[in-house]
């Protein structure tokens, strides 16, 4: 893969780079338009996009089946630049993952992951993410934005030059969309860059092979059904309602009961349905947990990978022990319900699930930064609506701030940020992704006042303290 940045300052070369689009998100029916516009042959679009794809080579010098005048018209209207490699990291079991900069500065990862008999690579949808899950450092970076789907597809490009420099000259074989971000909150850019590694012109991928993870969003789950279904993995990690509202905030949004409707009319195929469990000690692992599982899988052709929980820096929780995990999977796998036990790859490089934060070598042993500019948006319930209480126009630490349980928190998180202590009525001290464990209700209207107490308003009109922020 060979490309030549033009000889002109790095600013320069920025902005012309940023005004141009980038080729990588051009549709072939696009392409096609834009070359017979520009009085050329609309099959030069596949054979353009190919180079691209299947021969992996940017220098438009390089496109002999491409008249020499529209080399040179590509290259000034498309920017072929991709996103830059800003670290690599590899693992002692082979794995190796690749930290990218994007054109306009952000960071993101992919995992590289070569096996003996296959090559995978895990890929991300999003920088960040919005999701909140409380066990993923991703989730706790916010979100910044999607990625492009020539930012997806960027990924294989990058993870197929570091195979050719390993000198192994095989495919990638399988994609998993289980990096930063949730894919389906990125659908568009999923499916189209989907289309691209599937396409026999390009990347060749096997359908089978391509497995996209959410945690549930229950609407592109049905779109995806009808418009492009593909081999799905569910971020389950508990069929408790309760015990999975307090790892999982969709859950709020979309119920259990909504997800598995979803799932049943999903067409899976012959691959079944993937279901990712992150095992966390005294958390979700007792046998208990498993008979919820079990129940809310009946009906479903379902597969369950355990997954013990990948450590990362100001992660509360431990992974389960050996002997809970085992009795665990043998109560699925007596129930049929087959149930591996994954060890995550690049464990040793922040690269296993749950763990990719956009992080260099130095970086490793510290809490993620927060990325997003804004806290994660807070959901209701559809049937609660705002009441005169709330006032979202106050975001001064100085004023009262009324509303939603989740617009106070919230607003509480954009004024003593995502890694605060936090001291709770009782007296105890912890840590702001705590909070959903030690708070039982979060229907109820909250005060926070200026001196960063919250407060639960009862139906009697009395204000009752909740936590506050831990002064130092």
């Amino acid at each position: 893969m060979t490309n030549s940045e033009p000889k002109i300052g790095r600013e320069n070369f920025l902005s012309e780079t940023l005004s141009r689009e980038s080729i990588f998100d051009i549709s072939e029916k696009r392409l096609s338009e834009w070359f017979v516009q520009a009085n050329g042959k609309a099959f030069w679009a596949r054979q353009t996009l190919r180079w691209l794809f299947e021969k992996r080579v940017l220098d438009t010098k390089q496109y002999t089946d491409i008249p020499p005048i529209f080399r040179e018209k590509l290259s000034q209207e498309f920017s072929f630049e991709l996103p830059k490699i800003d670290s690599l990291l590899a693992s002692s079991d082979g794995s190796e993952k690749i930290l990218l900069k994007s054109i306009d500065e952000k960071y993101f990862e992919c995992v590289l992951m070569p096996s003996p008999d296959r090559v995978t690579i895990c890929v991300s949808s999003q920088v960040g993410c919005r999701m909140a899950c409380t066990f993923c450092q991703t989730g706790r970076l916010g979100l910044s934005r999607n990625l492009t789907k020539g930012e997806i597809l960027a990924q294989l490009l990058w993870c197929y030059k570091q195979l050719e420099k390993r000198g192994d000259d095989r495919r990638i074989t399988n994609v998993v969309f289980m990096g930063m971000g949730e894919p389906l909150d990125n659908l568009d850019n999923v499916i189209e860059a989907t289309r691209v590694m599937l396409a026999p012109h390009y990347f060749g991928m096997s359908k089978h092979r391509v497995t996209v993870s959410t945690c549930g969003l229950v609407p592109e789950i049905r779109r995806m059904a009808k418009e492009f279904p593909l081999r799905l993995a569910i971020s389950l990690h508990s069929a408790d309602p309760t015990r999975r509202t307090q790892l999982m905030p969709v859950n709020r949004q979309h119920s259990l009961e909504e997800l598995k409707k979803a799932l049943l009319d999903y067409p899976a195929g012959r691959d079944g349905i993937t279901f990712e469990y992150i095992m966390l000690d005294g958390v979700n692992d007792t046998v208990e947990y498993a008979k919820k599982l079990v129940k809310f899988l009946h009906g479903l052709k379902a597969k369950v990978n355990l997954i013990p929980m990948n450590a990362h820096p100001g992660m509360e929780w431990k992974p389960s022990q050996e002997k809970n995990m085992r009795e665990f999977q043998k109560y699925l796998s007596d129930r049929s319900i087959p149930a591996p036990i994954r060890y995550s790859r690049g464990y040793d490089i922040s690269g296993a699930c749950g763990q990719l934060a956009a992080k260099r070598e130095n970086e490793l042993h510290l809490p993620p930064k927060r990325i997003a500019k804004t806290p994660p948006k807070a959901t209701r319930p559809a049937t609660q609506q705002p009441t005169q209480q709330e006032t979202p126009g106050q975001q001064s630490t100085d004023t009262t701030f009324c509303g939603g349980a989740w617009k106070v928190w919230a607003e509480f998180l954009k004024r003593y940020g995502r890694d605060s202590a936090i001291k709770m009525a009782d007296g105890q001290t912890i840590h702001t992704n705590q909070v959903m464990r030690h708070v039982e209700s979060w229907d109820h209207q909250w005060v926070l006042t200026p001196a960063g107490e919250v407060l639960e308003r009862q139906p009697n009109g009395t204000d009752v303290s909740l936590f506050a922020i831990a002064k130092k």
